[in-house]
């Protein structure tokens, strides 16, 4: 997979398109590339354009890397942070990649979509994934993270999807996460998140969906929640609220 340097390469594309084509090689050889059920040209000598589940924009710039039920196994390289034009890192149902989410992908600024459901995800969400301001959804359910949601996550102020269901978050919802008012879905049931449902929650307007079933959250249900317009799902069961 890797090779002396493609002079031609650098010089039509520079040197960042030949870094990315580096760090997209090291995403093979950290995962298990070789037992990967889907590997289609990436044996293969070329633009990284061409590989299975990479796809390109201008400039022969990688914008997405889309992986999912691929059988990766290993870890997640912290280098994808160094791809600055990635929008979507989409890495679920891999249930052999481990470890935990790098910090490091929170200097990703073009990050739109980040997919990590259904691993065998450890640690804690990075708090630096607050710095991405284009990141408008991220899932990253059915793995086993701990910890608090960070309260970094109010700067998202883009975000649409958060969906953080079947892990061990513990702690109360953070007062800064309501000010992500375009959210639109909210999901974190099955952790062991605890406190109240604030009245704050009524600031998140486009809700449609929320579900906060199976944790330990106490107290009473806001009223403010009755008017919301648009919310299709409320699901609090298996909590202990009034």
């Amino acid at each position: 997979l890797f090779s002396t340097p493609n002079y031609a390469l650098i010089a039509r594309y520079g040197i960042a398109v030949v870094v990315q084509q580096f760090i997209v090689k090291l995403l093979y050889l950290s995962t298990g590339g070789e037992y990967w059920d889907r590997q289609e040209k990436w044996m293969i000598a070329g633009l990284i354009c061409e590989f299975e589940g990479v796809s390109c924009g201008s400039l022969e710039r990688v914008h997405f890397i889309q992986l999912p039920a691929n059988n990766l196994t290993g870890t997640i390289p912290w280098q994808i942070a160094k791809m600055p034009f990635l929008r979507t890192l989409d890495l679920s149902f891999n249930p052999n990649l481990v470890g935990t989410i790098p910090s490091e992908l929170g200097g990703i600024r073009s990050l739109h979509d980040l997919e990590l459901s259904s691993c065998s995800l450890t640690g804690t969400l990075p708090s630096e994934l607050g710095r991405i301001e284009a990141f408008d959804r991220i899932a990253i359910s059915n793995n086993t993270l701990s910890g608090t949601i960070p309260p970094q996550f109010g700067s998202l102020e883009r975000m649409r999807e958060i969906t953080l269901d079947h892990n061990r978050l513990t702690g109360s919802l953070p007062s800064r996460m309501f000010l992500m008012t375009n959210l639109e879905l909210l999901g974190l049931k099955h952790n062991a998140m605890t406190g109240t449902i604030p009245d704050q929650m009524g600031q998140l307007r486009f809700l449609e969906r929320l579900d906060l079933s199976n944790n330990n959250f106490t107290g009473p249900i806001p009223d403010v929640l009755g008017n919301f317009s648009r919310l299709d799902v409320f699901v609090v069961a298996n909590n202990q609220l009034t």
